[in-house]
């Protein structure tokens, strides 16, 4: 599966991009490139079906996925130390939307990935299916959308979290009722929805795919009310048990609002957005009323007219 919304962010930039390499990013910011080694060493597992069938490490992928990211971010110089967890999610579905397995598994350095670790491969252009100048750029593209919304900034995402739980009152006052705590805790609680779609905390390939596909198509006002869709579903087919869908861990009331609702927070989306479903999840999506949100993934309407090469601060 690829993604289809991402064509509106390619770019044939003939300035030649000049990121930081990963060696170079240690030297300069320290402590950011620990932090983002940390993160790509819990990332990519939702491809693990996919590099099943080409028996690829999991870790080559996380080799290169740290190197790519890189790559992209620190062409934004004045965000390398807004970095957060969570932001390179979107790029992971980037990346493999370009890497050639083929090539990866034919050519890389086995000896840079161990058990626990892996060494930077900062050597990855030839691992791509087209110029890699071409998928920076787009990648940058990407970048630009996700800075022109959040600005790296923890403060945004947590009105954005904010503002989900309003509009789930609004449109999904039912489920609502099943998630009713303190606005404070439920911002917190929220935080993981909001970034990109709830991509970040999704186990399932196709459902990444479906979530990255419509972060990419919408803006924020359109993500809110998707998400708001997104988490009623798996609400309302977490505490029902649903029968038309594969659950895993089902629900059993802890008697108390407090705790039924921190479990709906915890585990509804976990157990209903996972591979088995993926049908499922989507029809629902669909049925829902006036709801062309999903039909916009599939088409791509909402076009960013934005270039890597006039972005402010990039490293040209």
């Amino acid at each position: 599966m690829k993604l289809q919304n991402l064509k509106q962010f390619e770019v044939n930039n003939k300035t030649q991009l000049k990121p930081m390499s990963s060696s170079q990013l240690k030297i300069s910011h320290p402590s950011i490139y620990d932090i983002i080694h940390k993160d790509a060493l819990r990332c990519c597992w939702r491809f693990a079906q996919i590099l099943e069938k080409t028996k690829i490490d999991t870790r080559i992928i996380q080799c290169l996925f740290q190197e790519f990211f890189i790559n992209t971010f620190t062409l934004y110089t004045d965000f390398i130390s807004e970095y957060y967890q969570g932001l390179g999610t979107l790029f992971e579905m980037v990346m493999m939307h370009y890497l050639d397995l083929d090539k990866v598994a034919a050519n890389f350095d086995k000896k840079l990935i161990h058990d626990e670790n892996f060494e930077p491969c900062e050597q990855i252009a030839q691992f791509f299916s087209q110029d890699y100048n071409f998928v920076l750029s787009t990648s940058c593209n990407v970048m630009q959308k996700v800075l022109n919304e959040t600005e790296c900034k923890n403060e945004t995402l947590i009105n954005m979290s904010t503002d989900l739980y309003d509009v789930i009152k609004a449109k999904h006052i039912n489920e609502y009722q099943l998630i009713k705590v303190e606005r404070d805790m439920a911002s917190i609680s929220m935080l993981k929805y909001v970034i990109y779609c709830g991509l970040h905390i999704a186990p399932s390939y196709s459902l990444s795919v479906l979530l990255a596909d419509a972060y990419l198509a919408m803006d924020v006002t359109q993500q809110l009310n998707f998400i708001a869709d997104v988490i009623a579903i798996s609400i309302k087919a977490y505490k029902s048990n649903d029968k038309h869908c594969i659950i895993q861990e089902p629900f059993e009331s802890h008697n108390d609002p407090f705790g039924d609702a921190m479990d709906m927070f915890t585990n509804a989306f976990k157990n209903v957005f996972v591979e088995e479903n993926y049908n499922f999840v989507k029809e629902k999506l669909l049925q829902k009323e006036n709801n062309s949100i999903l039909k916009w993934v599939v088409i791509g309407a909402v076009v960013f007219g934005v270039s890597a090469a006039v972005v402010k601060g990039l490293r040209k």
